[in-house]
């Protein structure tokens, strides 16, 4: 496994599942997506999806940890800071997430 932290992790999911997706988003195996329904009606409504619905918190979890698995370290910052200085580093960002909304 990575040597990023659960949090890092957890930070990772809830950004993918809260993700716009992009205008040319087209989903395959099956799945239809249709942008814009009741096109010329008066019940004309443009969808902009934010996320996925593929996926459980869970399954996004597991997927991201399956990204990571194996992960070549990152020799730029790999040493620099004890254990102690990271665990601060971690309390500080999420202190700092806790204290303003993500938008």
């Amino acid at each position: 496994m990575s040597k990023l932290s659960d949090v890092q992790i957890k930070h990772m999911v809830e950004r993918f599942l809260t993700w716009k997706l992009p205008d040319d988003f087209n989903p395959d195996g099956g799945v239809e997506f249709k942008r814009t329904v009741n096109k010329g009606s008066p019940m004309e409504h443009t969808y902009n999806p934010v996320g996925t619905n593929l996926l459980t918190f869970t399954q996004a979890s597991a997927m991201v940890r399956h990204m990571l698995d194996g992960l070549p370290p990152d020799f730029e910052f790999d040493g620099l800071l004890a254990d102690d200085d990271k665990k601060k580093l971690l309390d500080a960002w999420e202190a700092h997430k806790a204290a303003k909304p993500t938008p």
